[in-house]
């Protein structure tokens, strides 16, 4: 089973995306990925968790 959902918000500042990617398989929980656009600066940070480290802590600042 593979699905992908997508969760779109807006501030005053920030664009945000989420997206998760399960793949369904024993051991692999998928992952959520996350982008913050934002929209003063036009720049972007892109995240995923688990990251490649395992790590599943993340701060956007």
């Amino acid at each position: 089973m593979k699905f992908k959902y997508e969760i779109y918000t807006v501030t005053h500042i920030y664009y945000v995306r989420f997206s998760i990617d399960a793949k369904g398989k024993p051991g692999n929980p998928g992952k959520l990925s996350i982008e913050v656009f934002n929209l003063m600066k036009n720049t972007v940070q892109k995240f995923d968790l688990p990251g490649s480290d395992g790590s599943t802590t993340f701060v956007i600042g």
